[in-house]
């Protein structure tokens, strides 16, 4: 009970009035009391293995439970969840409060209801259901990593051991984002706590080719690439640019080298020229060819591959 109101009611007759008109006389009066137990909230701690996770990188995360005491909590249940934090950010989502929901002060009054228009329709024609969560489409195309996941991970159904923790474990998700990790936690004496904290999906060291989205025979164009060090380390990168036989680099063969030097948690942006040349069909037409989705594979934080591959419309096979 938050508070309570103490009410006073002070009550006179007519033959006891003072006044030269006789007549029955009241007054009332209220006091707001407020009520508070400490042991009612909770602290709620949550604690991930790790700032830093790689994509599909298992992530291990515990959340542990005390009172008003410093004392751990068994057996209370936990809901925890992670979510992208840029998600969030959309929607001005903030860390649910069930204990500032629940011991909400009360007004002074009586409220009566029923729950009869909350009830579904008996008509099954009457009834209209919706989609929910945070989840959206994908594109449909192919890449390396595919596991974008908006909600990370989602169990409700933890309770915290004779020590006060809950520990959960999920892959990590492909999205190179943060990630926010959130635990609601009640017990069955209408104690009530939550608690949030965050880790980061990265990679050491990320290039993000920007390429066109399609070339034509003799077309000149220029390969350009981001180079992201996302590591405390200063170090020099071997760039490799790998062509296949529709197309090729100006003075050059199929593959091209480049060594760059990044700084610590710096990026650089880098840029090959090279023009294409796609070969004509037997009839003579030439192929106007794509390139299919550029990817970035072996990332190391010293090594970094460029592959880049041309898709044939008219056949729809790469070449």
């Amino acid at each position: 009970m938050p508070n309570v109101f103490v009410s006073v009611t002070l009550l006179r007759g007519a033959d006891e009035c003072p006044r030269k008109v006789k007549e029955p006389e009241y007054r009332i009066g209220y006091c707001e009391l407020t009520v508070a137990d400490p042991q009612s909230r909770l602290a709620v701690t949550v604690t991930p293995g790790a700032t830093n996770y790689l994509p599909a990188q298992m992530v291990e995360v515990t959340a542990r439970v005390t009172d008003a005491s410093g004392r751990a909590v068994s057996g209370a249940e936990v809901v925890l969840y992670a979510v992208d934090d840029g998600i969030l950010h959309l929607t001005d989502y903030s860390l649910p409060d069930p204990h500032g929901f629940f011991y909400a002060t009360r007004p002074l009054g009586v409220l009566s209801s029923i729950s009869l228009p909350n009830l579904l329709a008996e008509d099954s024609e009457q009834l209209a259901f919706q989609n929910k969560g945070y989840l959206g489409g994908g594109g449909g195309m192919e890449h390396v990593r595919k596991n974008f996941l908006a909600c990370a991970f989602w169990n409700a159904a933890l309770t915290t051991d004779a020590q006060g923790n809950a520990n959960a474990h999920f892959p990590a998700p492909d999205s190179l984002t943060r990630y926010c990790i959130f635990a609601v936690v009640h017990t069955t004496g209408s104690r009530f706590g939550s608690g949030q904290s965050a880790f980061q999906v990265t990679k050491p060291l990320v290039i993000e080719p920007a390429l066109p989205s399609f070339a034509n025979i003799t077309d000149r164009l220029i390969a350009r690439s981001l180079i992201q060090n996302q590591t405390p380390n200063a170090g020099e990168v071997l760039v490799t640019l790998d062509l296949d036989d529709k197309v090729k680099a100006d003075g050059a063969g199929r593959i091209l080298n480049r060594r760059v030097s990044v700084r610590p948690m710096d990026r650089r942006s880098l840029s090959s020229r090279w023009s294409s040349l796609i070969q004509a069909t037997p009839s003579g037409s030439g192929k106007r060819a794509s390139p299919t989705p550029p990817r970035a594979t072996s990332l190391t934080p010293s090594r970094a591959f460029w592959k880049w591959g041309t898709w044939c419309r008219c056949c729809a096979s790469l070449s």
